[in-house]
């Protein structure tokens, strides 16, 4: 595991939120004649499930970010006091882009390591929680997990 994050022990309001989404920068888009800058997107569900994205949108501009939405990646969420880990997978038929996350969670942020298996890259980051109000967070499509 990477060693730019200590773990540290759990403190109280250490929890996932479920209210909102969680965002980090993310690296920049070309487009036209300029960099756009995009970002990560994470989407934790109470029954440990998580949908992952990354987009020039905003907040505000995502729609049908969600567990319906057959196109994005999701995954089990394994918690233990304030650690998390999770894998996603680009189910495209024939490809598969295995993403590894683990890390903690401080109050409204999480610090997360990552691995893809499809191209080697390893990163770290900071995920800020943006709250969001339920009519913006799409509940009408739910899959169910393989």
């Amino acid at each position: 595991m990477n060693a730019a994050f200590d773990v540290p022990p759990a403190l109280p309001g250490d929890t996932l939120r479920y209210d909102g989404i969680y965002q980090s920068p993310a690296d920049s888009m070309e487009f036209g004649h300029g960099l756009i800058p995009t970002w990560s997107y994470l989407r934790f569900y109470p029954d440990s499930l998580v949908v992952t994205t990354s987009t020039h949108g905003e907040p505000h501009e995502l729609s049908n970010f969600s567990i319906g939405n057959e196109l994005l990646p999701y995954a089990r969420v394994i918690v233990g006091g304030n650690r998390i880990a999770f894998s996603t997978g680009d189910f495209a038929p024939g490809h598969t882009a295995i993403v590894d996350y683990s890390g903690f969670v401080r109050e409204d942020r999480l610090y997360l390591w990552t691995y893809s298996h499809f191209n080697g890259h390893r990163s770290n980051g900071v995920y800020a929680f943006v709250p969001m109000s339920t009519e913006r967070l799409d509940t009408s499509r739910e899959r169910r997990p393989r």
